[in-house]
């Protein structure tokens, strides 16, 4: 790889100063998802406590400040229930507001809840 010649220390002011815009506006974003999560109204989980996938989405709502309410159905008749009304074949279920969300798929709770 050749040295640039020539700028020096202009090119790397310019180039810093794009670092800094571009973290300054990453950061911009990350706070208002972050704010957006913490004030969407979360959903409701239907769960089993062997499930791999339940795990993964328990801790993506956790890890991204998402409120959830956890059903699990093996331990809850009522729970059972409400998952058989939804037509639920698989788990987790998911659903917030009025979108239901079969597995676990972060692109689409992030739909859900309004994100980009």
């Amino acid at each position: 790889m050749e040295a640039v010649k020539g700028g020096g220390r202009k090119d790397a002011g310019r180039l810093q100063k794009t670092i800094d815009r571009y973290n300054t506006e990453l950061s911009l974003d990350t706070t208002d998802q972050i704010r957006k999560r913490k004030s969407s109204p979360g959903g409701v989980m239907y769960t089993t406590p062997t499930c791999g996938y339940c795990h993964q989405a328990k801790a993506y709502f956790s890890q991204h400040g998402i409120r959830f309410t956890e059903h699990d159905i093996t331990r809850s008749k009522k729970a059972r229930q409400e998952f058989e009304a939804l037509n639920g074949r698989g788990v987790p279920l998911i659903v917030i507001g009025d979108q239901r969300i079969a597995g676990f798929n972060p692109s689409a709770i992030d739909r859900a809840l309004g994100l980009p």
